[in-house]
């Protein structure tokens, strides 16, 4: 009798307030840096680039087996934006998963789809 006048109480006192009581939002898993990591895609034109993001803001950007100057990137949260040749061409993207998918568009309003992949992953 006495065992079930206490499973009632914490029933009554402690599962039920536990179980009412308002949920904490899910916090959102931390994005992982860019720093360091090297992307690679295709342009506009299906030509092969390779986006290596450094500290600092400073990018290493190869198109068509040449390096493009000038570049330059940012990361907030899992948002991922860069640029290339003194804004010529500007991507705004996320991170989702092991791809950065967004969108590219350039100074004669050309804009195009972009997947980019981590360098030494199946394309």
């Amino acid at each position: 009798m006495q065992r079930h006048f206490v499973t009632i109480v914490l029933t009554i006192f402690v599962a039920i307030p536990a179980w009412s009581a308002p949920r904490l939002p899910e916090e959102k898993g931390k994005v992982r840096s860019l720093i360091g990591t090297k992307w690679v895609g295709n342009s506009y034109e299906k030509r092969e680039i390779v986006i290596e993001f450094l500290a600092d803001g400073a990018v290493h950007v190869t198109y068509n087996d040449s390096p493009i100057e000038n570049a330059g990137w940012r990361q907030d949260g899992d948002k991922i934006w860069f640029q290339l040749n003194k804004n010529y061409c500007e991507f705004d993207g996320v991170l989702k998963g092991d791809k950065l998918v967004g969108q590219c568009h350039n100074i004669a309003n050309t804009q195009w789809d972009v997947t980019l992949t981590p360098v030494g992953k199946d394309r």
